[in-house]
């Protein structure tokens, strides 16, 4: 993906950054927070995409689910039931989404907007795919990460990853973790990502700050529940009543089923490899559980799995 035709909202987003007074961050591939800040580092930012909770080329259906923030399709948008947002039929609505709903049949200028936004996430997709990582944090468990903790850093799995307990984000407020998987991800029934508050009295990890760059599928078990903004080159499914906190922007379709998805709050999210390191951006995101009063060593979590409902 050529990101030369980007660069302009590339300069928009870091002057927004630089406006936030967020802190950047310098990560060594090995995932260790250096403490070296710059205000000229180069951006790659969601631009338009980074508008939306759900983005796809492909159709989008939903069915009670909840859903904050916009949605967007290339071809059609299913979330009965549907009502024209305006006299301009530029966006419609729904009871299932709080935000408004765009799709490529809609009244200009929608089209366009969504033809860009399309192409700013193949090229958030190509920046996340291309991060450095260590060999110390490649296919970690083999891709079966279930009852694992992650410490912030780049991840990387030449295959599949199957969470089939708990996993543990564990960290700071301005930490950042990225995850590449070549194949597909996919979450049992019940599980959860659980964003833990490493004991260091710098905040708990942000949904926002975590990025999952997805080669296939994500496919998520019934009451599931994820964290982070989702890049993703397959189809994605909501399993019944499965939540995310971030966002989910796929290739191929997307089906929603009684669902809660909350957009992330920025559209920076992280950014340019830098030979042996990689630049981020934090940003102020969701509240969520805090933890331990120690940062835990690489070793699987013993979290227990998320109860049933009653």
């Amino acid at each position: 993906c050529n990101l030369h035709s980007h660069m302009q909202r590339v300069s928009s987003c870091a002057r927004i950054a630089r406006g936030w007074g967020v802190l950047l961050s310098l990560f060594a591939v090995a995932g260790t927070a250096t403490g070296a800040t710059t205000s000229e580092t180069p951006l790659v930012c969601l631009g338009e995409a980074g508008k939306f909770a759900i983005l796809s080329k492909a159709a989008l259906s939903g069915t009670a689910a909840h859903i904050t923030g916009d949605v967007g399709s290339q071809a059609a948008i299913t979330f009965a039931p549907m009502f024209p947002g305006d006299a301009t039929s530029m966006f419609w609505t729904s009871t299932q989404i709080t935000g408004r709903m765009y799709a490529a049949s809609y009244a200009a200028p929608t089209p366009a907007m969504l033809a860009v936004a399309v192409t700013d996430m193949d090229a958030a997709y190509a920046a996340m795919a291309a991060c450095p990582v260590s060999n110390s944090n490649f296919n970690i468990l083999a891709g079966a990460i279930g009852g694992y903790s992650f410490t912030a850093g780049v991840y990387k799995w030449g295959s599949f990853v199957h969470i089939a307990s708990d996993i543990s984000i564990v960290g700071g407020a301005n930490d950042l973790w990225v995850f590449q998987v070549a194949e597909y991800i996919s979450i049992v029934a019940y599980m959860r990502i659980r964003l833990v508050n490493d004991g260091t009295g710098h905040g708990t990890p942000q949904a926002s700050n975590i990025v999952w760059q997805v080669g296939g599928y994500l496919v998520l078990g019934a009451y599931s529940h994820l964290e982070g903004n989702f890049l993703v080159n397959g189809y994605v499914t909501f399993g019944i009543t499965s939540t995310l906190n971030g966002r989910v922007l796929s290739v191929e379709a997307a089906t929603i089923s009684s669902n809660v998805i909350v957009a992330a709050q920025r559209t920076v999210i992280g950014l340019a490899a830098v030979r042996s390191a990689v630049y981020f951006v934090a940003w102020p995101a969701y509240s969520s559980q805090s933890t331990p009063t120690a940062r835990p060593t690489a070793q699987p979590a013993t979290s227990e799995p998320a109860a049933k409902p009653a």
